[in-house]
């Protein structure tokens, strides 16, 4: 799974298509669950640094908020260290293009990802 951000949590709700939600220390996980968990599941998370998107503080649908820590150059990549408060901390790794938004240490922001990004496995 390479750099993935790694969480345990329990499926709490779970559509027909599989969007669902899993609890992370309180807080709502969306992803794309598979069939073979029910809401109760306890379930594995690994979520790769680049699927991670920081994004202002807008009050986006499936967002997390959380503050800034570090953004730090990594050649062509630019990695962000963000705090989500009792769900831990969360990296992201963005491609250095020069176009991307830059967060200051202590900036309040959101974190997102598609459904599909997280690898769900039975903890």
């Amino acid at each position: 799974m390479g750099h993935s951000n790694y969480y345990t949590g329990t499926v709490t709700s779970r559509a027909s298509d599989g969007s669902g939600a899993i609890s992370v220390n309180g807080y709502a996980f969306p992803a794309r669950v598979p069939e073979k968990f029910a809401a109760g599941a306890k379930v594995f998370i690994a979520l790769r640094y680049e699927k991670v998107e920081v994004v202002g503080d807008t009050g986006q649908d499936n967002t997390i908020e959380g503050i800034i820590e570090e953004e730090s150059y990594r050649g062509p990549t630019l990695q962000r260290r963000v705090n989500l408060g009792s769900m831990g901390i969360i990296l992201s790794d963005t491609p250095n293009t020069g176009r991307q938004l830059s967060f200051t240490p202590g900036q309040r922001v959101r974190v997102r990802w598609t459904l599909d990004s997280p690898t769900i496995l039975a903890a």
